[in-house]
């Protein structure tokens, strides 16, 4: 049988809600047919335990400012080139992995 890609996006970077869903949803589902590449933007999502065939990629993430306004969270760029970064980088990856299932959370 051959194995099964798959990608997991969270692009929130406040909290980890939305990066340990997607991990336990990821765990669940992983096994010896399955390769499953979660994608997000939480420096700590790594430290977490995973089932093998799991990895991650970590995008630049954002932070939100008092007025509300999301600007990169370290990089000094301008957000539409920011933007673009990330993009670039989730579209690479995914042409790269050539996933059967991508699986995104809002």
């Amino acid at each position: 049988m051959a194995t099964k890609r798959i990608i997991f996006y969270s692009h929130d970077t406040f909290g980890l809600g939305h990066i340990r869903r997607t991990q336990k949803l990821a765990n669940e589902i992983a096994g010896p047919d399955k390769s499953i590449l979660i994608i997000c933007a939480s420096p700590k999502a790594s430290s977490y335990s995973s089932a093998p065939g799991i990895e991650y990629l970590n995008l630049p993430g954002f932070t939100k400012q008092v007025t509300g306004q999301y600007v990169p969270r370290s990089l000094n760029m301008p957000i539409d080139g920011f933007v673009n970064l990330r993009s670039s980088l989730i579209l690479s990856a995914a042409r790269a992995f050539q996933p059967d299932v991508f699986i995104i959370d809002k």
